[in-house]
């Protein structure tokens, strides 16, 4: 399956930045330090069987756990957004999911959201232009599968359902989801706080329609909106997951750009926004 060759071809770009990076945070034995020291055991017991001394023999799952776990450094000296981290957990489940992937493979929508956190971790580690491109360009022929209509049976109307109503259903969720829910209480007595902003932005656009994300984010960039944001992009992402460091699942899009938010965080913006 391609997305398994782009997997491949993001693993030496890693090993750059890698490189890179973790020599310039100033330790005697930057190798034992933040990297063999943040292995599992399983993966330690690999590099001393193998003699491993380079980060270009290592697999793409402990080059991961190495970025995962000296992210913090890593972000205070490269400088790097908050949401960076959300996209380097992701690209943890993805190359699981891959690498364990079913014999009939997966949706093409779960395949698009996968090019989508490979596209967003390759633009954190600085990957090469042919990467970006590639992955790009396989996300256009992914989404262009995706919206292709399929024939319509006149004798069916389930199949002549619009084909928007059938994106918007929430992705599905773990019992692990919404562990920041909490959060939203206190948004709501923060006005000026970006999270509420983006909320009530949402909310206003809602009551005219669909919310298209290019409308949304339109909107809350705009320096004359009551709702206007710094950074929307960045904080959008942060809320649409609950990993690591990020705000808190409450948006998800779909393949449509429709932006919706799940019932079960629209029941709590019910109880302490006021809409």
């Amino acid at each position: 399956m391609y997305i398994k060759s782009l997997l491949d071809e993001i693993t030496p770009n890693l090993v750059v930045y890698l490189e890179k990076v973790l020599p310039a945070l100033y330790a005697n034995d930057w190798w034992k330090e933040f990297v063999f020291n943040t292995l599992t055991f399983q993966q330690q017991q690999r590099v001393k069987e193998k003699g491993i001394a380079t980060l270009s023999s290592l697999d793409l799952a402990a080059l991961l756990r190495v970025l995962e776990k000296n992210f913090h450094k890593i972000k205070t000296k490269m400088n790097l957004p908050q949401e960076s981290f959300s996209y380097v957990k992701e690209m943890q489940s993805v190359r699981n999911r891959w690498m364990h992937s079913p014999s009939d493979g997966y949706s093409d929508k779960d395949i698009y959201r996968d090019l989508d956190t490979l596209e967003r971790f390759a633009e954190v580690i600085n990957a090469d232009e042919k990467l970006l491109k590639e992955i790009q360009l396989t996300m256009q022929a992914a989404l262009k599968k995706i919206v292709t209509d399929p024939p319509i049976d006149p004798l069916s109307e389930e199949k002549t359902a619009p084909a928007l109503e059938k994106s918007t259903i929430p992705p599905k969720i773990s019992k692990n989801d919404f562990s920041k829910i909490n959060r939203i209480k206190l948004w709501a007595k923060r006005p000026h706080q970006a999270n509420h902003k983006i909320i009530m932005a949402f909310l206003a656009l809602e009551k005219t329609g669909d919310v298209f994300l290019r409308n949304f984010k339109s909107y809350c960039s705009n320096k004359n909106s009551k709702y206007q944001v710094e950074k929307f992009d960045g904080h959008y992402a942060s809320m649409k997951t609950d990993a690591g460091n990020s705000h808190g699942k409450v948006f998800y899009d779909d393949i449509n750009g429709i932006v919706a938010i799940y019932p079960r965080v629209r029941e709590e913006i019910q109880k302490h926004f006021k809409i």
